[in-house]
């Protein structure tokens, strides 16, 4: 059986406004610098590719509220 392993971001703190922290659930950090985003309202996963692309995802939800 072969696992994906992540681990959550605790390590690797970003700055989330409260207002989008609102709507995740969840951000986990894979190999390779792909990362999760689990939504709260959906329970929806969102896979990110770079650090950068995660900014502009969290930014993104920040201007639709």
């Amino acid at each position: 059986m072969n696992r994906i392993r992540r681990k959550a971001l605790q390590e690797t703190p970003i700055i989330i406004p409260r207002r989008v922290k609102n709507k995740i659930s969840a951000i986990y950090e894979h190999p390779n610098e792909i990362y999760s985003v689990y939504m709260k309202e959906t329970g929806e996963a969102v896979w990110i590719d770079r650090k950068i692309d995660l900014y502009r995802f969290l930014s993104s939800l920040s201007a639709k509220l």
